[in-house]
């Protein structure tokens, strides 16, 4: 008789993960610990002898680390291999399963990124800063959470039972059709776009020096700096942090550089 996961154990599965992904996250696995739990019920439905089901949940105990929620696609994938197995296939095995796992995190955690953190992301909490802003404080964090919550469920769950229900052809085909490198050429656009309208919309940065002439004073924010190009010195500052970071400065150095500059401008009136 063919074994099968039922329904109930691969939703069980899928929430574990999504749920519990960074459940004791750590450098020597990463998420490997949260992979083997989430396989737990798989691995129950399909064995019942226990040293077997040691043997497998400590296969899955290897490193992994990739985008929660697009890379659910390779956990579920994952158990539908295990079904193989489970059934005597004699092209799975728990090696052939982690060689999978290992060459698909790295490809779906780029595809994840993109999306997830360069558009999505940015795009709903610009959004959700602008409502707190314009005065509606709890709408904004509720509209996130939502938002969040949907997203995450919506795409992870999709994604989890496309990787069990079509399989690794499917996946490989997708991989290897360009459609995705395309894809996230795109949407590298589009989050470059996203990224420069909140620079614009949220870093504040203005000096306050002004030029007095016999017949007028010149204030060289506004009547030079905003008429050259408007937003130019919150463009520069970012460059500026961006080149810190690529030179290997450390966040916290940079933050009390800023401060310091802020608070030194602020005090002879430049800012």
């Amino acid at each position: 008789m063919e074994k099968k996961v039922s329904r109930k154990d691969l939703l069980k599965s899928f929430l574990t993960w999504i749920f519990f992904n960074q459940m004791c996250y750590n450098y020597e696995r990463m998420q490997g610990l949260a992979v083997c739990w989430s396989m737990v019920p798989v691995i129950d439905s399909l064995h019942s002898d226990p040293e077997k089901r040691k043997e497998i949940l400590t296969q899955e105990l290897s490193f992994f680390n990739t985008e929660v929620t697009w890379g659910a696609c390779i956990l579920g994938l994952a158990a539908g291999m295990q079904e193989q197995y489970a059934n005597g296939s004699d092209e799975i095995t728990p090696e052939s399963i982690t060689a999978v796992k290992s060459g698909l995190m790295g490809p779906f955690a780029g595809i994840g990124d993109t999306i997830t953190q360069g558009i999505f992301l940015p795009l709903i909490i610009s959004v959700c800063i602008s409502m707190t802003l314009e005065g509606n404080p709890t709408m904004g964090p509720v509209l996130l959470l939502v938002l969040g919550t949907v997203y995450k469920l919506g795409i992870g769950y999709t994604s989890w039972f496309l990787g069990h229900d079509k399989g690794s052809e499917v996946i490989f085909q997708l991989l290897e059709s360009g459609a995705i490198h395309t894809f996230i050429e795109a949407a590298g656009v589009v989050g470059c776009t996203v990224m420069g309208a909140l620079i614009a919309q949220y870093v504040s940065l203005n000096l306050n020096i002004n030029i007095a002439t016999e017949y007028s004073t010149f204030n060289l924010q506004a009547d030079f700096l905003d008429k050259l190009c408007p937003k130019i010195l919150p463009l520069l500052l970012t460059l500026l942090c961006y080149r810190l970071i690529k030179k290997q400065v450390k966040p916290a150095h940079m933050l009390l550089i800023l401060f310091v500059i802020g608070m030194v401008g602020k005090f002879i009136g430049i800012f």
